[in-house]
């Protein structure tokens, strides 16, 4: 098989109906309904990629983003975010690798982890503060600090 992709959605529908999409294109899928389970299964079989949901109860996708960037095993391990929230409004906050929009295809799907996986890039900025659900994580975390 191909690449491993760690798949994190609260969703069972949307994480089996994802799961299915990356087996048909020859990946080896792990999944994960919640952030615990995720970086679990990272720490016992290191992935190529994570996409993961922003917004998942307890512990969110920015919380699996931010235990995968502040462990100097996974900080650089590309991050491809699968959410409904409109892009603009969410990604200068979050440092991740990429993007993609729910519902999704199986071409998205394809597009999305080649270009995490062929040239990791970080496109979001954790120090800014914005709109997203998910950027007060950040904000806190600094506060923090």
């Amino acid at each position: 098989m191909g690449k491993t992709v760690v798949v994190v959605d609260d969703d069972l529908d949307v994480l089996l109906a994802v799961s299915i999409m990356l087996r048909i294109l020859n990946y080896d899928v792990i999944h994960a309904d919640n952030v615990i389970t995720a970086l679990r299964a990272i720490r016992l079989t290191p992935p190529d990629v994570v996409l993961t949901d922003l917004n998942m109860p307890l512990l969110g996708g920015a919380d699996l983003i931010h235990a995968l960037r502040t462990d100097p095993e996974t900080e650089h391990l590309p991050v491809v975010v699968m959410t409904g929230f409109p892009q603009s409004s969410c990604f200068d906050e979050i440092p991740i690798s990429g993007w993609i929009s729910k519902p999704c295809s199986k071409a998205d799907l394809e597009k999305a982890i080649r270009q995490a996986t062929t040239r990791h890039r970080t496109v979001g900025n954790p120090r800014r503060n914005g709109r997203c659900p998910a950027a007060g994580f950040w904000s806190d975390r600094r506060k923090d600090s």
